[in-house]
């Protein structure tokens, strides 16, 4: 995370409430009843040839042709890492208050679930608060969750 500039309040609760949504914290997180051979893998839920092959050439290794590689020890985290900040630059939603725009951002499969969304950018509000104290650094209204 600091590698990635991922290091104020608001921008490690945005990065720790998606991971704990897209992969439950685990490094080797496989996408749930889904065979594709680029389907989502790790940390952020790697997905797609063109981004397996993005990560690929940014990060010096062939995912292409390696894509289980992807839910490893040795690349989950760096590829989370290159998603939030390279492939996408996720850092200024998380400074702007934006889960909606995290979201966006990351393209979670439940684009229209607004439970999913919500529960969300409510882990995003407790970490947000842990990570300032214990409360939190705005008004609640300034946090924006839609997606």
């Amino acid at each position: 995370m600091a590698e990635k500039g991922i290091t104020t309040p608001t921008r490690k609760a945005a990065f720790l409430a998606t991971l704990k949504h897209e992969s439950g914290f685990r490094y080797n997180a496989g996408e749930a009843g889904n065979s594709d051979v680029y389907r989502g893998r790790g940390f952020i839920q790697l997905t797609s040839a063109a981004n397996y092959g993005s990560a690929g050439r940014d990060l010096g290794h062939d995912f292409l042709n390696n894509p289980s590689d992807a839910a490893s020890l040795q690349w989950s985290a760096r590829i989370a890492g290159w998603y939030w900040t390279v492939a996408r630059n996720i850092n200024a939603a998380a400074d702007a208050y934006d889960m909606g725009a995290v979201g966006r951002a990351i393209g979670y499969s439940y684009a229209l679930d607004p439970t999913e969304t919500g529960n969300r950018c409510t882990s995003y509000k407790r970490a947000l608060a842990h990570f300032n104290g214990g409360s939190l650094p705005v008004p609640e209204s300034a946090i924006d969750c839609t997606r």
